[in-house]
């Protein structure tokens, strides 16, 4: 009896822990920058004043000093461009691209220097999407130049009529 507890209460962390990883194995996420690179993530889940609510789950990608600012972000994932707006329509994000995934999952790409897509582009995973920026609401002093440069990623699902964050594992 005891091991058949023991056994029932594996299995079931086993699937709890699955659920949190099933919408980004779905999509097979793959991380927004060119192979070989590598960039530190400078903010993390549930942290800060920007990473809370729908963006709970986001996550900033940095390098040191200026060496992210322009270099290229990549679609983590094949879809269709929602929108792809100047800073001017989308507040605290600047410059961003959202990208439909389908499977009612969305990403989203900010503070871009510029984006090279527009709204109804079907993009590929890996395809650049724009190139890493400083735009809208963000601070940092690691680069004098340009100032809280970085990449906001996060993942969302649908769920009712509106978007969720939800954790963009694995990458």
């Amino acid at each position: 009896m005891k091991l058949f507890v023991v056994k029932v209460f594996l299995i079931t962390v086993l699937l709890l822990s699955l659920v949190t990883v099933v919408y980004a194995v779905n999509l097979l996420l793959k991380l927004p920058y060119k192979k070989g690179e590598s960039f530190l993530v400078t903010q993390g889940y549930n942290t800060s004043f920007t990473h809370y609510g729908k963006d709970k789950y986001a996550l900033d990608f940095a390098q040191s000093g200026c060496r992210a600012y322009g270099k290229p972000t990549l679609a983590t994932a094949p879809g269709k461009v929602k929108w792809a707006l100047p800073e001017s329509k989308t507040g605290g994000y600047g410059n961003a691209v959202k990208i439909d995934h389908g499977k009612n999952l969305e990403t989203i790409y900010a503070h871009l220097k510029n984006f090279i897509v527009e709204k109804g582009q079907n993009i590929q995973r890996g395809q650049i999407v724009g190139y890493i920026g400083n735009t809208g609401f963000l601070k940092g002093s690691a680069c004098q130049l340009h100032p809280g440069t970085h990449l906001h990623f996060a993942l969302y699902r649908k769920q009712g009529g509106q978007y969720i964050g939800v954790k963009p594992e694995p990458m």
